[in-house]
């Protein structure tokens, strides 16, 4: 019986922990519902309500937000209640308040951590990146605040803000380290790291960023800014590409944007991949011949078409024939024939090593990961794939019947 109920409080424990993680990737409605799963076996619990309530707020849900923050200022001790409060103010569009209540908690309780860490916290999202914002985020990491890894974060970026790069990076790296999930430190890491010239590591925190979540694009502004101090102007213009896509999603604008703005040249002059790994290869896409020995198993071609307007024909193609079309957190999946058989296709933002798409295999109740296509819908055989996300439950899925045109 001990056994049973040390399991059963550690399944309970991880919801939060899980929460945390998905919180910290920036997929804020799945980790409300990983907070939800905590609260059922543990009401009472300070931090479920204070980071759901900060999720709501985030997807713009203030009511809920509101209602969450007044269960934390009911359940909190010390300082735990006056910070629930500062939330609550905030969501009540009162600003000003909630800083003035966030400072109490620090002068109430000096000896607890969550009131200086949201007081600056607060001051930095204000916009005060001065010696006061500094010394809150100090004293918290001295105190040992329980999610400390998001206190590291925010003082990397105090510090980046104040051109101090290499205190920044320290603090990047501990966030990364106690938050191995927080998408943003791997992408503020990255701008510092590129700050400091050091190219290579730069990319690698980006491309781990991707990894983690594909829809931060600020990362692909990065990553375009490697490949175009590389000379790599194709990778460079498929980066803003994937960017302006997301950011302006007008037909036709992104793609010609970003041959007109970015790619100034049709062919690649360092032998760099898109987006590529230690040890990964680009497909030839610039004159005849057979594909790079390290890419995938693309083929070399004298057609001068831009194979970003072939990615995206292919990607309408796709739309237009497709008999479901699912949507699993911010991706867009279609159900189509692929090598004669149904699969699920996405588009790859992240476009590592040149990917143009990934498909996935229906399997029932779940989507599994086949492999990346190139701009082509041609598989991509030898590709290094990361090992995250390679299964996806229908039952997270917004899935509905399409009338596909001929």
């Amino acid at each position: 019986l001990l056994l049973k109920g040390s399991l059963r409080m550690a399944t309970q424990t991880s919801f939060f922990k899980q929460g945390m993680d998905t919180f910290t990737q920036c997929f804020k409605a799945p980790a409300v519902e990983l907070f939800t799963q905590h609260l059922q076996s543990h009401p009472k619990h300070f931090l479920s309500w204070l980071y759901r309530g900060i999720s709501y707020g985030i997807l713009e849900q203030p009511e809920k937000a509101i209602a969450d923050y007044t269960q934390a200022e009911f359940y909190g001790k010390g300082s735990e209640k006056l910070v629930a409060k500062g939330h609550k103010l905030k969501a009540q569009m009162k600003p000003k308040e909630a800083t003035t209540v966030f400072k109490q908690a620090t002068e109430e309780y000096p000896r607890e951590p969550i009131g200086w860490h949201t007081y600056g916290a607060d001051r930095y999202g204000n916009g005060l990146v001065d010696k006061e914002t500094l010394t809150a985020l100090q004293q918290a990491i001295e105190l040992n605040y329980q999610l400390v890894g998001i206190t590291h974060y925010i003082l990397g970026m105090v510090l980046a803000s104040q051109t101090k790069t290499a205190l920044a990076i320290d603090h990047f790296q501990a966030a990364r380290k106690l938050f191995p999930t927080c998408t943003i430190a791997y992408i503020a890491l990255g701008d510092s790291l590129l700050q400091t010239g050091s190219t290579s590591e730069a990319e690698e925190s980006y491309l781990q960023a991707l990894d983690l979540n594909d829809t931060q694009i600020q990362t692909n502004l990065g990553l375009c800014r490697i490949y175009l101090r590389k000379g790599d102007y194709e990778a460079a213009s498929l980066q803003a590409a994937v960017y302006i896509e997301a950011a302006y999603p007008t037909p036709g604008l992104n793609w010609e944007a970003s041959r007109q703005g970015i790619n100034t040249s049709s062919t690649n002059t360092t032998g760099t991949g898109v987006s590529r790994r230690t040890g990964g290869g680009k497909r030839n896409t610039g004159g005849g011949g057979s594909g790079g020995s390290d890419g995938g198993n693309g083929s070399g071609s004298d057609d001068d078409e831009d194979p970003l307007q072939r990615r995206y024909d292919n990607w309408q193609k796709v739309k237009k024939v497709a008999i479901e079309k699912g949507k699993y957190r911010d991706t867009l999946f279609y159900l189509t024939t692929i090598e004669d058989e149904y699969k699920w296709v996405s588009y790859d933002k992240a476009s590592h090593a040149g990917s143009g798409f990934k498909v996935w295999i229906n399997k029932g109740a779940t989507l599994e990961f086949d492999s990346s296509y190139d701009e082509n819908l041609k598989r991509m055989d030898g590709k290094h794939e990361s090992n995250a996300g390679k299964v996806i439950r229908k039952s997270d899925m917004e899935i509905k019947k399409l009338n596909p045109k001929k």
